[in-house]
């Protein structure tokens, strides 16, 4: 069951406000998915980083380490070019 299915279906209150502190970064190759899923990440967490494929996502990651600004999230598509979501991970 998705995650925000089972928060929806329990018994304590959803607390929008502890995701609007989090940053995001999404990695999906196809850019309608990619658009869409922006869309509705934006109007849930603080700051959304978008990539198209692993490598900029490592870029975006390390990146992020370097000027102290951190990651909470990492939601990445498996399948995509120059490098795929697994190894990304790695």
């Amino acid at each position: 069951m998705p995650l925000l299915t089972n928060i929806a279906q329990s018994e304590e209150p959803f607390n929008k406000e502890f995701f609007k502190n989090l940053t995001i970064l999404y990695v999906e190759d196809d850019k309608v998915i990619n658009s869409k899923l922006r869309n509705i990440f934006e109007s849930l967490f603080f700051k959304v980083i978008c990539c198209f494929n692993g490598v900029e996502a490592l870029n975006n990651f390390k990146n992020s380490l370097d000027i102290n600004n951190k990651i909470d999230i990492i939601i990445s598509d498996i399948t995509m070019p120059k490098m795929d979501g697994i190894e990304l991970l790695q």
